[in-house]
């Protein structure tokens, strides 16, 4: 993945934590329901409820391990979810926990960086509890706006 030179708000650049410290177990303990879903999980799945169509395609962009599809796989098992993060430790778990379901698809893509071949590809794209940790948000939302 090529470094991407932003101009950020933040100049301190002290707030991509995922790189340095990869903690990714409270993702992962979602999904194995080890832990509760979380109550924003379950509201935004009534949310997109109210908007999605048989075939939507889904997108959660900054998804970690994937814990947000436990929650909208309610609103249709067959549903098509694709899960973005930069993190490759999540994508990597990710891939291989949900690697026979065949609708569940996973990509290790940075918010700043949206690779052009997933412009227009999605019926409804969310973002959720990353932008607040983002050093700036244009371009992050652009991307958002690209995807879908």
């Amino acid at each position: 993945m090529k470094k991407l030179k932003i101009k950020f708000e933040d100049e301190s650049k002290n707030w991509n934590i995922w790189e340095k410290k990869s903690e990714i177990e409270r993702s992962i303990q979602r999904i194995n329901k080890d832990l509760p879903e979380m109550e924003c999980a379950k509201q935004l799945s009534q949310i997109i409820k109210k908007f999605y169509k048989k075939n939507d395609k889904i997108l959660d962009f900054g998804c970690a391990a994937g814990h947000f599809y436990n929650s909208i796989k309610k609103i249709d098992k067959d549903i098509s979810y694709f899960g973005f993060d930069s993190t490759k430790q999540y994508i990597k778990f990710a891939k291989k926990y949900f690697k026979n379901n065949s609708k569940v698809n996973f990509d290790i893509q940075n918010i700043f960086s949206l690779s052009k071949k997933y412009y227009n590809k999605f019926d409804i794209v969310f973002c959720s509890n990353v932008l607040l940790h983002m050093p700036s948000i244009d371009l992050p939302l652009k991307n958002l706006l690209r995807a879908t």
